[in-house]
């Protein structure tokens, strides 16, 4: 572990000489005008080939009922704290849930053939979510709340409108990224639970023009790293953007891994920009398992994100969900009744970006559900919750 840690440190140090000089989130600059879009200066229109930076995310996060995290032999029980529904904002103690250094290459076509690749490392409360079986998961890269991994980890070749990824990458499936600075809201929504937030395998991506991108490959397992030969799954999807003010985008993962027999998972997003400064994005996931004893669990949810940007240094947002869940749901670990559960969730925050390196995320919440009890201490079917965190880019 002094190991690690000691990489870690010169990672960051490495990366701190050379910072990579962004501008604010919600730039005004076309063509770059999206609420979320990366920022129009210096990078708008361009595409440099070397990549390199990062940023550290930290945050606090508290319930109505004051309770902490607890824990049974190492592992995080998940009605304790904010309960594991929240994932990246389980805590309620100040905690960094990022520290996320990347380097890469990009691949870049216009002339035909060209290869990339890249490297990502996390380290903090989220660490521990994107940790792959057979690669970090299991070997001693971290402890408690704190965890590291390698997020990314694959190398690409492009050849004009084609382009093949090989290695670790984090998922194309679903609206909410792992990726602290790819999202507006602190906390995940409930359909994240259902999708996986990285993979190990290869896909290839097709793009013949800027309005339709597909994409199709193969991948070991949902958190595998090449470990097991019996763990396979196709990945396949898109988006297609009929024009500037239309998005659409769908996944599915159909696999077959030895733990669990089969698995399908899917998800439909589409994004409307009707005005100039509003975003719409309404979510639709389903999740389907079994394993060998013929026992399921799974469920499905819609979730609703409506952004409004009042100016390129602050934005509001709002999140409205619900999801269904079935019998017993094993990657939340819900032990919910036979009749199944309900789950609704109710979020409201703002992104304010004072400047280029610094953005503070904000945000109260609401959960109810009916089915089971996973709030103070198992007590209760309902819960208050608010938090904010601040990233810190470079």
């Amino acid at each position: 572990m002094r190991t690690l840690i000691t990489i870690f440190i010169a990672a960051v140090a490495v990366c701190c000489a050379a910072p990579e000089i962004k501008a604010g989130l919600f730039s005004d600059c076309s063509p770059c005008d999206t609420i979320l879009q990366e920022p129009c200066e210096p990078i708008c229109g361009t595409k440099p080939n070397w990549e390199y930076g990062g940023w550290i995310e930290t945050g606090l996060y508290v319930n109505q009922y004051g309770q902490r995290n607890a824990y049974d032999r190492g592992g995080f029980r998940p009605w304790s704290g904010n309960t594991i529904m929240l994932d990246n904002a389980k805590q309620s103690d100040l905690q960094m849930n990022q520290t996320w250094l990347y380097l890469g290459r990009q691949v870049d076509t216009r002339w035909g053939f060209d290869v990339g690749g890249r490297v990502d490392f996390v380290y903090g409360t989220d660490g521990a979510s994107l940790q792959s079986t057979g690669l970090e998961a299991g070997k001693g890269w971290g402890s408690g709340d704190y965890y590291a991994a390698v997020a990314q980890l694959y190398g690409e070749v492009g050849f004009k409108d084609v382009n093949v990824k090989v290695g670790k990458f984090l998922t194309p499936m679903g609206y909410e990224d792992s990726q602290a600075t790819e999202r507006f809201f602190y906390s995940l929504g409930y359909t994240s639970a259902f999708l996986p937030n990285m993979h190990s395998g290869a896909i290839v991506t097709w793009e013949p023009n800027e309005k339709l991108s597909l994409f199709g490959g193969w991948i070991t397992g949902e958190s595998g790293f090449f470990n097991n030969p019996n763990d396979n799954a196709a990945l396949l999807g898109g988006t297609i953007a009929p024009s500037e003010q239309i998005e659409i985008v769908y996944s599915v993962l159909v696999g077959h891994e030895k733990s669990v027999q089969e698995y399908f998972a899917q998800s439909l997003a589409l994004t409307i920009k009707p005005l100039h400064r509003w975003e719409y994005t309404c979510e639709w996931t389903l999740r389907n398992d079994s394993n060998l004893r013929r026992a399921y669990w799974g469920g499905y949810g819609i979730s609703n994100t409506l952004l409004y940007r009042a100016n390129e240094k602050l934005a509001f947002g709002s999140r409205i969900e619900w999801m269904r869940v079935y019998d017993r749901v094993e990657m939340l670990d819900f032990p919910v009744g036979a009749n199944g559960a309900s789950l609704y969730g109710l979020t409201f925050g703002l992104n304010w970006t004072p400047n280029p390196y610094l953005l503070i995320r904000p945000e109260v919440r609401y959960d109810k559900v009916y089915g089971f009890r996973p709030f103070d201490r198992e007590s209760s079917g309902e819960q208050f919750s608010a938090g904010t965190s601040a990233i810190v880019k470079f």
